[in-house]
């Protein structure tokens, strides 16, 4: 990756998900356009759907919140536990 921050993320998230079971996806934000405008500089970037959860650090608390308590919008457009880790 090339990006501490962005390893530091994928770390934390791991860690995090062997006690949550939840998937997570990287999205290289260079390889998409839409993305790349959105998020730009503030990156690595968690999100679950639409919602952004944490930018450049990794919030534990948020990203447990958003896990274990997902608003009802989104929860119902996606089943699965699934963050998005954009990098």
């Amino acid at each position: 990756m090339g990006c501490h921050l962005c390893e530091q993320m994928t770390a934390s998230l791991r860690l995090l998900q062997n006690e949550l079971d939840f998937e997570f996806e990287q999205i290289d934000i260079d390889n998409n356009e839409e993305l790349r405008e959105r998020y730009d500089v503030d990156v690595p970037v968690v999100t679950r759907g639409s919602e952004v959860v944490c930018y450049h650090f990794f919030e534990e608390d948020m990203v447990r919140q958003a896990i274990e308590n997902p608003n009802p919008q989104i929860e119902s457009a996606h089943r699965q536990k699934t963050v998005n880790f954009d990098i």
